[in-house]
């Protein structure tokens, strides 16, 4: 990596050097997870949700107010589910959602 590189609120971004190539260094065991984890608070701003989801949005004009974009979280009880929601207008692509249980 060349350098951090943060766009807005995105203060996770780095930019990459596109002349050298990623190489494992090491291994994290699931065990230490939780010491890695970010804080526990809310992942999203209430009253914004997507068709298919409740309070899972952000919309980019409330954006600046976030710290960051990406956050390691411990989450409970993950379910996932495979749909296609276009599928009654003929679009036949898959989508993969999860719901999971954080801070409760």
């Amino acid at each position: 990596m060349l350098g951090p590189k943060p766009v807005g609120f995105q203060t996770e971004n780095w930019l990459l050097d596109p002349n050298r190539y990623w190489r494992k260094v090491g291994v994290h065991s699931p065990l230490d997870l939780p010491a890695l984890a970010d804080r526990v608070e809310p992942l999203w701003m209430a009253g914004w949700s997507t068709f298919h989801g409740l309070n899972d949005k952000i919309p980019i004009a409330a954006s600046g107010k976030m710290a960051s974009s990406l956050r390691l979280i411990a989450g409970t009880q993950l379910e996932l589910s495979e749909f296609s929601p276009g599928e009654a207008f003929g679009n036949s692509k898959r989508r993969v959602q999860g719901r999971f249980l954080h801070a409760e």
